[in-house]
């Protein structure tokens, strides 16, 4: 090929329209419309800037600001709302161009493909950004040759480590890693690769809690669920550990006066100015107080959490704060996507959030309430016992259940004291023994400890 041959071919492509497709644009629009419970998915793959078009990018952003920050549903009403509302409408063609995106895109099977397309021509039209700097500098400036090579290196590997996905590993490669940890564990007799508990018993019988792993803690209500999960955050943020608690029902300062409370081992009434503190107990609390500043637990407030929302501050304090295990308090105060039936929308709750742990590499624990029946029926929880969805027992790793024993005994009238013995069941553990044994719960401090047994287990199988 002769050199002016080359340069008009070197014309032609700088000169030539960037890659895009403007129908799988379309088409991922319109199988949003058709479907809006693909977003969570969507969002993880396809960004706003991916898009080609204003036009498109436009409709994209509105439509993940009303499924993450609205109550409304996602549809075509509520879409041109809103973009009507932002002054926009006039420019992606009003509301005929939303109904062509719908009646173009018979149903939202094909998003995934659709969302495929639209990531690939993004990443070409950034390799091409990034060769067409290199090009221009190499032409106007006096930086060193291998200084541009590098640099343009670089960014070039960026774009294609965002592309590849870690999908297999050889196993040599794994059963290499499993020996190490054993090796590790024979010599020190402690498991690195999981997050123990301060309760003895529930240590034997699981071996303390690992990376992506679902574990729901469940029990009916006032028995002391929310207390348990935070004192699992506590114990493992004393360790070193970074936890992240999201909370539905509590505000972060209701949060920090419950842990502030355990830390102190004062009563939470004090904590709460329900009652005057006494001199020592104030002395406790600015202790407890200076020392918490240390600890390494991040309170995510989430009055309203949707799946997206849970997902994207989830991945945010994983990746970028650390974060080595999340509590959520509680599974049933989490929006699905608007599903009729409630059981359905919870088994998507369940799903997704075992798909995350998974995906994060980080053990998840879980908050979830009893079902009524539970509680009329004065008798130990069952599996099936989990509000609205078998497909919360299915989707996690490990249930715990709290139990107060003496709801049995003294029935319906029953009115717990402040500091009681619970019985604490391993329902199911993939894989692993199911047990039962007792611990004590202290009500007025937030805190959970094992019960003295005289050196003896409370154990018993299940």
């Amino acid at each position: 090929m002769n050199n002016k041959k080359r340069q008009s071919d070197i014309a032609q492509i700088f000169n030539a329209e960037p890659p895009h497709s403007l129908q799988a644009e379309a088409a991922l629009l319109g199988a949003i419309l058709h479907e809006a419970s693909i977003v969570p998915d969507v969002a993880a793959l396809v960004h706003a800037e991916d898009f080609w078009t204003v036009k498109h990018r436009t409709i994209y952003t509105a439509m993940l600001d009303i499924f993450t920050t609205s109550d409304s549903r996602l549809d075509l009403v509520t879409l041109h709302t809103l973009l009507t509302d932002r002054g926009v409408v006039d420019q992606i063609g009003d509301l005929d161009y939303l109904v062509d995106l719908v009646d173009s895109t018979p149903h939202a099977a094909g998003a995934n493909s659709y969302a495929a397309i639209i990531v690939e021509k993004a990443r070409k039209r950034k390799t091409i950004e990034v060769l067409s700097h290199a090009v221009a500098r190499t032409v106007t400036s006096d930086a060193p040759t291998v200084d541009i090579i590098r640099d343009g290196c670089a960014q070039l590997t960026a774009i294609a480590s965002d592309a590849v996905q870690e999908i297999s590993r050889p196993i040599s490669e794994t059963v290499t890693q499993v020996i190490q940890d054993l090796r590790h564990f024979y010599k020190s007799g402690d498991d690195a690769g999981a997050l123990k508990t301060d309760l003895k018993d529930l240590n034997q019988l699981t071996g303390g809690f690992r990376s992506g792993q679902v574990i729901v803690v469940a029990a009916g209500t006032n028995v002391g669920k929310s207390a348990f999960g935070l004192h699992l955050a506590l114990t493992w943020a004393k360790k070193g550990h970074v936890v992240a608690v999201f909370s539905m029902e509590m505000t972060h300062i209701q949060l920090a006066e419950r842990i502030l409370a355990a830390v102190a081992g004062v009563d939470l009434d004090a904590v709460t100015k329900r009652r005057t503190p006494t001199a020592d107990e104030l002395a406790n609390m600015e202790d407890a107080g200076a020392s918490m500043v240390e600890l390494p637990i991040l309170i995510i407030d989430a009055g309203n959490l949707t799946l997206m929302k849970l997902a994207s501050a989830a991945r945010f304090v994983v990746n970028h704060q650390r974060a080595e295990a999340l509590v959520i308090d509680y599974l049933q105060l989490i929006n699905g996507n608007r599903q009729e039936n409630r059981n359905v929308e919870i088994s998507e709750i369940s799903r997704f959030i075992k798909q995350l742990a998974v995906e994060l590499n980080v053990p998840i624990v879980v908050l979830s309430q009893l079902n009524r029946e539970a509680s009329r029926n004065q008798r130990r929880p069952l599996l099936h016992d989990l509000r609205d969805s078998g497909s919360i027992e299915q989707d996690a790793d490990v249930v715990l259940f709290l139990h107060d024993p003496q709801s049995i005994r003294l029935g319906p009238g029953y009115e717990p004291d402040a500091t009681r013995e619970l019985e604490l069941l391993i329902a199911k553990q993939r894989p692993g023994p199911r047990g039962a044994f007792r611990i004590c719960f202290d009500g007025p401090r937030q805190c959970f400890r094992d019960l003295e047994t005289d050196g003896n287990t409370s154990q018993e199988d299940l």
